[in-house]
C-alpha cells in the first residue's frame, strides 16, 4: 500500500527520490509514451524516459499480469496502466483498495484493434471490412469516422469526471485527421 498523498499527480512526480529503487511497475513496451510525444515533444519524452529508467522501476510485460499482481498486494504502484484496465480490476477487487488515478498532463491514446474471430457470424463481411481498410479510400474514411468517435471517447469510458480541469496531452482534431499515419 502507498499513502494517498504520496501517489504521483504528474509524470514528473514519478522521478521523486522516494520512488527510486523498485518502488513502481512500468511496462517494457513504449506505447504509453506515444501520446506525450504528440503533446510534449520527442525530446521531452526521451529525456523523461531516460530519467524514468534511472529510477530503477520494476519492469513488467503486460497490464493484465501487472494489475493482477497489484490486486494480490504484491506491488503498490504502476506508472502508466491503461485506465479502463485499472478500473476493471478496481471494481472487482474484494477490498476496493485499488485506486486508479489520472496523472497530469493526461495522455490520450486511442486504440481500436480490428480482426476476425474464428466463430464470427459473418466472417466474409468482416474480411471485406478489413480489405476496405487496406484500400486508398479506407484510411481516409476511417479517419473521418474516428474523429467523430473521439468526441465521445472519454465519457464512454467514464473518464470524463476524473479528468475535469486537468491538462490533457492531445493533438487538435484537425491535426489528428490530417496525419496520414493515423488510421
Amino acid at each position: 500500500m502507498i499513502a494517498v498523498e504520496k501517489v504521483p499527480n504528474t509524470w514528473e512526480d514519478f522521478l521523486r527520490p522516494e520512488l527510486k529503487g523498485r518502488k513502481f511497475l512500468i511496462d517494457i513496451r513504449p506505447h504509453g509514451m506515444v501520446s506525450p510525444v504528440a503533446g510534449l515533444g520527442e525530446s521531452w519524452v526521451k529525456n523523461y524516459a531516460s530519467r524514468l529508467k534511472d529510477q530503477e522501476p520494476i519492469w513488467v510485460r503486460g497490464y493484465a499480469r501487472a494489475l493482477a499482481s497489484m490486486s494480490a498486494g504484491e506491488y503498490a504502484l504502476h506508472q502508466q496502466a491503461n485506465y479502463q484496465s485499472c478500473v476493471e480490476v478496481a471494481e472487482k477487487h474484494p477490498k476496493k483498495s485499488i485506486v486508479c488515478k489520472i496523472i497530469e498532463p493526461v495522455p490520450v491514446r486511442l486504440i481500436e484493434l480490428q480482426g476476425v474471430t474464428n466463430s464470427a457470424a459473418n466472417p466474409y463481411a468482416a474480411l471485406l471490412w478489413l480489405e476496405f481498410q487496406a484500400t486508398p479510400v479506407g484510411p481516409a474514411h476511417h479517419r473521418q469516422v474516428r474523429a467523430a468517435q473521439v468526441l465521445g471517447f472519454w465519457s464512454r469510458l467514464g473518464v470524463g469526471e476524473g479528468d475535469r480541469g486537468k491538462e490533457i496531452i492531445h493533438r487538435q482534431m484537425g491535426q489528428l485527421c490530417a496525419d496520414p499515419r493515423v488510421v
